[in-house]
């Protein structure tokens, strides 16, 4: 299935609390591929994709944290003016709603990522066989490229 493993991680809404979490990872070598983090008052969610998204959940479960994972798409677009308009027009069209999304880019002018959390991952994949969307796998953006 081409999905990726996000890690949700419910949290206080206080200081020093991202510090504590990339702190944890970053000692045992995990790389953060991408971040986004929302909150509502006192409580807040910050969503991870990691090069080790099972070791990287242990960790944190390991340090009291609560967290989760779920499989998440991400769909590749081009780093251009209009290119997730293209990306959101084809969801749309396909009757795709999109629950959470994020993004990053990839190679800057050339390529990004659009992240999309979605209740069923697996029919989103098959409504969207026939585009032209590419699906991103974890070999595409957490193996080292050169």
């Amino acid at each position: 299935m081409n999905t990726l493993k996000q890690i949700s991680v419910f949290a206080r809404n206080l200081p020093g609390k991202i510090k504590q979490i990339t702190g944890l990872l970053s000692e045992a070598g995990i790389d953060i591929k991408s971040i986004s983090v929302s909150s509502g008052g006192d409580f807040g969610v910050i969503k991870l994709i990691t090069d080790k998204p099972d070791e990287s959940r242990s960790i944190l479960e390991s340090d009291g944290m609560t967290v989760s994972v779920n499989e998440v798409l991400t769909i590749e677009m081009p780093d251009t003016p209009g290119g997730l308009d293209k990306v959101a027009g084809i969801l749309a069209g396909y009757s795709i709603n999109i629950e959470n999304a994020s993004g990053f880019v990839i190679e800057a002018g050339k390529r990004a990522a659009f992240i999309i959390e979605v209740k069923d991952p697996a029919d989103a994949l098959s409504k969207l066989k026939s585009s032209e969307l590419k699906f991103l796998e974890a070999k595409d953006i957490i193996e080292p490229h050169g």
